[in-house]
């Protein structure tokens, strides 16, 4: 915005300066305004049309990696990629575990639990598979812990006993998983 002002206010002295022998019949000063006005108006006007950070459909132009913008931008395309991918190999136990991933590190862990149980239905003792789908109840059941709702506790209880049953053994994620346990049990 500020570069707009700029470039309004050069533009209008450039004009006056340039016109003034032709605005005979006006005084500097009205010519000056009318310019002013004009290249004013010439400025906002390619302004308008090549656009700017904060215009939607141009913004992707202006972000970058470790913009969080961009970020969940491409988390976002990513996820429609998987999606058109999977409908042409629904038993793809990468894809599925991919999607199931994003889909945890974008806060919808419920949507997750589907696509990992269907990889852990196709690939059975698969660790990483485990993990995630671990990961995921273990989420969704903190996501649940703090609604404050009645009887939440019991179905975040429910769905961490669910992630405990995926998490392998030996794996650190079991002894937060039995701590978040223990804390719904005691309904902290």
């Amino acid at each position: 915005m500020i570069l707009f002002v700029i470039t309004a206010i050069l533009t209008a002295i450039i004009m006056v300066i340039l016109s003034d022998p032709l605005m005979k019949s006006a005084t500097t000063w009205q010519s000056g305004v009318k310019l002013l006005i004009t290249g004013a108006l010439c400025v906002l006007a390619l302004y308008l049309f090549l656009g700017s950070p904060d215009t939607p459909s141009r913004a992707a132009a202006f972000e970058t990696l470790d913009n969080p913008r961009a970020q969940i931008r491409l988390k976002q395309q990513e996820e429609l990629v998987l999606l058109q991918a999977l409908s042409g190999e629904p038993d793809n136990t990468g894809l599925l575990l991919r999607l199931g991933t994003i889909q945890i590190e974008s806060g919808r862990a419920d949507d997750a639990i589907p696509h990992l149980a269907r990889a852990n239905t196709l690939r059975p003792g698969n660790a990483d598979i485990q993990i995630a789908l671990a990961a995921a109840y273990f989420s969704n059941g903190l996501r649940i812990a703090e609604e404050n709702k009645p009887g939440a506790m019991d179905a975040a209880r429910k769905e961490m006993e669910a992630a405990l049953t995926y998490a392998p053994k030996g794996h650190p994620i079991r002894a937060d998983i039995q701590r978040a346990i223990s804390a719904t049990a005691s309904g902290h």
